[in-house]
């Protein structure tokens, strides 16, 4: 997935990649923040009644930071070298249904996240 956003944002970007570094954190924390909802939905279905939703989302906002900086740190700098590894790895029917695949993935996210509010 990383490798395909930095290759669309590349002339924006340049090699650094952050656009996709922080489209790739904001998915992976949308879907943490799908999780962690439901593991503490079906722990507690008290939880988010009754302790305030300021805590919910202060331990969310907290997980979204540490997954950015991890993902700042696995993948700054590092598009030239996943270039060089899958720039000729696949036909263009391999890079058209996978791009489609990162395209819904992010959707997804999105999707799940509004179900959340709501």
């Amino acid at each position: 997935m990383f490798y395909r956003l930095a290759r669309f944002f590349f002339r924006k970007d340049g090699s650094s990649a952050s656009r996709a570094i922080v489209t790739v954190s904001l998915v992976q924390s949308f879907c943490l923040n799908f999780l962690l909802r439901v593991i503490i939905g079906v722990t507690d279905s008290d939880f988010i009644s009754e302790t305030p939703f300021r805590k919910f989302t202060n331990l969310a906002l907290f997980l979204s930071f540490v997954v950015l900086a991890l993902n700042y740190v696995r993948y700054h700098s590092r598009y030239s070298a996943l270039s060089d590894r899958w720039r000729n790895a696949e036909t263009p029917v391999q890079k058209r249904v996978r791009g489609t695949l990162v395209v819904a993935a992010i959707i997804f996210s999105f999707l799940i996240q509004f179900v959340i509010i709501s």
